[in-house]
């Protein structure tokens, strides 16, 4: 796999993997039928519209399995591995989940809803300490069209991949 240490490796691998839950997604959707888009944080059961100022700035300082902190001006990258059109948590989106547990140890379904092509529920990352130029080149090796950094006080950017 791209990008990831033997050590990041090892961690993911001695910690028990917790799979999407099919039920919980479910009534987080249902519960937000109308959001453009939002992250959801199963093992908290925090839930971000991080369009929002205030829910990204949440996102940012919310406790993260990692014991590396985020320096002033880094963003929180939100990059998703799965290109899964729909909302139906079936064996791709699952999968994405799997390797986005491997990649940062801490995957999270993220919606969002395309203006023409309708919605996407994704496993997506949460990358912190990474450069524009990584988050870019992250997001091309995953097929995506774009990544969203969330700044410290929840101000967001979308950033094109090309």
């Amino acid at each position: 796999m791209h990008g990831i240490g033997a050590s990041q490796t090892r961690a993911t691998k001695s910690r028990k993997f917790e799979p999407i839950d099919r039920e919980w997604i479910a009534g987080v959707l249902a519960r937000r039928p109308s959001e453009t888009g939002f992250t959801a944080n199963q093992a908290t059961r925090n839930v971000y519209n991080v369009l929002v100022k205030r829910e990204g700035r949440r996102l940012y300082s919310e406790p993260v399995r990692t014991n590396k902190k985020p320096r002033m001006g880094d963003p929180v990258c939100l990059t998703a591995v799965t290109n899964h059109r729909g909302t139906r948590v079936d064996g791709s989106l699952e999968r994405g989940y799997r390797l986005a547990a491997i990649i940062t140890r801490q995957p999270l379904p993220g919606y969002w809803l395309h203006d023409t092509k309708g919605p996407y529920l994704d496993a997506v990352t949460a990358k912190w300490l990474i450069s524009r130029a990584g988050a870019i080149e992250f997001g091309r090796e995953h097929g995506q069209e774009s990544t969203l950094g969330i700044e410290k006080d929840g101000s967001w950017e979308r950033i094109d991949i090309d």
